[in-house]
């Protein structure tokens, strides 16, 4: 497969069942994915990846020889973090990835030739030609403009959705370092009780909490990618209490913890499956235990950020103005297709984009509201939430509706460090 130009597709070539083509000098712009590797042992080599939203996307079980491809904002990835970035990983063997715009001269227009400018222009020939081969006598792709991308156009990944995905970006990227302490109270309403034949059964307990839980973190900060907390959490679960106390730290690469009941899986030289920040959440009942997952918008039951959901699988924005608690936000859809699970965003642009609210739908009906947030405002307008309520609620079963649990997050305000420094003293609005 050589010497083609592949524009706007969901999925572009895809492999599976041991296949094992030759995919050389061609150029994918504006696909969702270019190639899916899926058990498969493809040579990959010498072809351009220009602004596609996927990038390379390298399934189990696969083989692939990857080198010397040149990719621009179409990154070469195993999967996604928490804010819908692609994890990179190195694809060997060969030489790499080069990471570079290649400057061709109108891609809109279907002109995939290089500018002068271009640090590619002299390599068009031969095997050593990267992108499309323009040796005499070979086959040349036709030019034909690109009128859009179908697969941007799926998954709506318009303009809107791009623009904003950006604004949120700059925003979130003005935060380098964090320090707070803060608490986390939640109480549930299911009680576990044994049926007739054995099998646990969950019971409503109406107003009466069947379970409570009371996690304090007397110390957590952020640095780049690295995490560390000190916590102490209390369980109250009807006669029976459950404690916990410990410190948690994520380097950069792997877990280490002391203390508490994640001391045993992290000892000694770390598991690769444990290598990640995943561990460093420790969510039980779906709580969100670590203050970014609140300042970054936390939603979905892994703590996934709302900007990353948009990242991945695009949105569309439902309304332009919505007043909530007083503010006017837009109102944000996520994923713009299905009816049985989606969320609604409900962004603030005078806070940055941060919510106001967040909706979790299933089956139709809300299953998880975050609302009642309330923000300080840091040097460098950056606002950071101190305050805000969780809600579950029954979305099947005899009594649909039903609020089964929920929480609260309280900051302490003082301690409250950005980039070092503390809130802006002067009372404004976000004080209310």
């Amino acid at each position: 497969i050589f010497n083609n130009i592949f524009i706007g597709n969901v999925k572009t070539i895809g492999m599976d069942r041991h296949s094992r083509p030759f995919v050389h000098h061609n150029v994918f712009y504006l696909n969702n994915i270019p190639m899916a590797v899926n058990r498969s042992e493809p040579i990959i080599c010498n072809n351009i990846m220009y602004r596609n939203q996927w990038g390379q996307r390298i399934l189990k079980g696969s083989n692939p020889a990857i080198f010397g491809n040149v990719t621009w904002e179409s990154p070469h990835f195993r999967d996604f973090d928490e804010s819908g970035r692609p994890v990179r990983y190195r694809p060997i063997p060969g030489t790499g990835e080069q990471e570079a715009d290649p400057l061709f001269v109108d891609p809109a227009k279907g002109d995939f030739h290089f500018k002068n400018s271009s640090t590619l222009q002299k390599q068009t020939l031969g095997m050593q030609a990267v992108g499309i081969m323009r040796d005499p006598g070979l086959p040349q792709p036709p030019q034909v403009a690109c009128e859009g991308s179908f697969g941007r156009e799926v998954l709506a990944l318009g303009d809107d959705i791009l623009e904003l995905i950006r604004k949120v970006d700059a925003e979130q990227s003005k935060i380098h370092n964090v320090e707070a302490s803060y608490r986390i109270e939640y109480e549930g309403f299911f009680e576990p009780k044994p049926d007739a034949d054995g099998q646990t059964k969950l019971a409503f307990t109406a107003n009466k909490p069947a379970v409570k839980v009371n996690y304090e973190v007397s110390e957590w900060t952020a640095k780049g990618n690295k995490r560390s907390k000190s916590y102490h959490e209390r369980v109250v679960l009807g006669n029976e209490e459950f404690t916990d106390t410990g410190a948690i730290k994520f380097n950069g690469s792997y877990i280490e913890a002391d203390g508490g009941r994640f001391a045993q899986d992290f000892k000694g030289k770390p598991d690769a499956l444990f290598i990640g920040d995943r561990p460093f959440r420790e969510a039980p009942l779906g709580i969100y235990r670590d203050y970014d997952q609140y300042y970054l918008g936390s939603i979905g039951p892994m703590g996934t950020f709302f900007n990353g959901y948009l990242r991945v699988l695009g949105g569309r924005i439902e309304k332009k103005k919505q007043q909530i608690d007083g503010h006017s936000c837009i109102v944000v859809r996520y994923p713009h297709i299905g009816k049985d699970q989606y969320f609604l965003f409900y962004l603030d642009p005078e806070l940055g984009y941060k919510p106001r609210k967040m909706i979790h739908f299933y089956n139709g009906k809300p299953y998880r509201v975050i609302e009642s947030y309330r923000y300080r405002q840091f040097p460098g307008d950056i606002f950071m939430p101190v305050y805000l309520t969780v809600t579950d609620y029954a979305v099947k079963g005899s009594q649909p509706g039903i609020r089964v649990g929920g929480w609260k997050l309280e900051v302490n305000e003082k301690g409250l460090r950005v980039n070092g420094k503390a809130f802006v003293t002067q009372k404004t609005d976000e004080d209310k």
